[in-house]
């Protein structure tokens, strides 16, 4: 990685919530992504889909939204409400990538990949609503349905003749889920044939040696570090400092309470419960020595001030 590159958190239900997005991008994500919001929940204003809206005023500028739909033709409505509910917003994505069987049976998130023409529908209609309010439109998508029908650089011709010009793309079919490892030189096909194009590669980014393999290999302009991150969220800043190191070994707990910290902290000042936060910190200790206790005591308190006070204790504890 010879120049700086611009490194993004991607949409995750659930654990990218506000408060996760917060410790990403203070550990030095460039960008981050909500979670995806459903295009027909937001227009009948499900409180649920409202508050993955939520974005602080200090993160107006590094916030990009996702969002997903049914009926195509509700995309401007949509776009004219979340413009109406975020302020400062210069970004929406919309989800062409996700495997769930559900959606992708009904051509919608990763399902659209295998009909081109929904995908340039689908784009045309996002590019004209971002249009109206100045905001860049962009798609996040796999690169085909399976590997035996890998169509990638034609959803890309149909997303930049829709008049899109960034794209994020995973190194995965729909079919691959999350279980095949991403390739890369798809992506490097894309950015050969659109140099034009502002093209973030996306697929199993989990230190420094495999960042470097997917902008070596594909020559893309931006990344998204997703699993990794949710483990370890100062990722980001290791990654650009080139500190990050690849451990033969877990990691110890008190290595990873800081982050934790700055979580819960974060879930305060944005009035979140502690039951909110769990997944995120069960995910954070994940294989980490010595978190078994930990995570005893995490399910047995429901109340995030006084599992603050006991994070903190660690620390002080480690320190005397």
């Amino acid at each position: 990685m010879n120049k700086p590159v611009t490194l993004y958190f991607p949409p995750i239900n659930k654990l990218g919530n506000i408060a996760f997005r917060k410790v990403c991008n203070n550990s030095g994500a460039d960008f981050v992504f909500t979670e995806m919001v459903r295009v027909e929940k937001i227009i009948e204003g499900d409180p649920f889909q409202l508050r993955k809206l939520r974005i602080p005023k200090d993160m107006q500028s590094k916030t990009i939204v996702q969002i997903i739909c049914e009926d195509i033709t509700r995309i401007q409505e949509c776009v004219d409400k979340i413009v109406e509910l975020t302020e400062g917003l210069f970004e929406i994505n919309y989800n062409m990538g996700c495997p769930q069987s559900t959606m992708a049976k009904n051509e919608c998130g990763g399902g659209i990949v295998k009909n081109p023409k929904k995908v340039f529908e689908v784009s045309y209609a996002l590019a004209k609503a971002c249009k109206k309010h100045n905001i860049k439109a962009s798609i996040k998508i796999r690169i085909g349905k399976d590997r035996e029908s890998i169509n990638i650089l034609e959803n890309v011709q149909n997303i930049k003749t829709a008049g899109i010009t960034k794209i994020y793309i995973h190194g995965r079919t729909l079919l691959d889920g999350y279980r095949r490892p991403a390739t890369y030189e798809e992506i490097g096909q894309v950015k050969k044939a659109h140099s034009e194009l502002e093209i973030i590669g996306n697929g199993d980014v989990i230190d420094l040696e495999s960042l470097n393999n997917l902008i070596n290999t594909s020559g893309c302009d931006g990344v998204l570090v997703g699993r990794a991150a949710l483990n370890n969220p100062y990722i980001f800043k290791e990654l650009r400092d080139k500190t990050h190191v690849k451990l033969s070994s877990g990691v110890e707990l008190i290595t990873t309470i800081p982050s934790i910290i700055e979580l819960l902290n974060a879930g305060i000042q944005e009035d979140l419960n502690l039951d909110y936060l769990k997944q995120n910190i069960i995910y954070m200790t994940k294989g980490v020595i010595g978190s078994a206790e930990f995570r005893t005591i995490l399910n047995n308190t429901g109340n995030i001030n006084e599992f603050l006070q006991y994070c903190e204790s660690i620390i002080k504890n480690k320190n005397n």
